[in-house]
């Protein structure tokens, strides 16, 4: 399946279906975009994989130097990846910062809970 290049104004990168779209500001950095295309082609549609694929990937791009080279050079991309509920040409949703920061904020409540409840 052939997917469909934009760039949009919002975030590093995502893939809805067969488009993937990458944050303008990434037109001069050609290395980068190729890595992008290549994390976005890797996802399947949907699936538990999905979580695992970004997790590692995440990880992998923390110690890119270029990658980091580029976010500390435009700050606000770098907040605007960390957003999980953003509006850009609609509302749109990252699943996969949906369920890690819902599923940190419970395992902190439960943690501080016990804390008052016990102590």
């Amino acid at each position: 399946m052939k997917e469909k290049l934009i760039f949009g104004n919002f975030g590093i990168a995502y893939r809805y279906g067969n488009i993937i779209e990458i944050n303008k500001v990434f037109k001069n950095e050609p290395g980068l975009i190729k890595k992008l295309i290549k994390h976005e082609q890797e996802h399947s549609v949907g699936s538990k994989m999905d979580f695992k694929h970004d997790f590692k990937d995440t990880i992998k791009f923390a110690f890119d130097k270029e990658m980091t080279r580029f976010l500390f050079k435009h700050p606000l991309v770098a907040v605007q990846s960390c957003m999980p509920i953003w509006y850009d040409k609609g509302w749109q949703w990252n699943y996969y910062l949906v369920v890690l920061y819902l599923s940190t904020f419970i395992m902190f409540y439960t943690f501080g809970w016990y804390l008052w409840r016990f102590m």
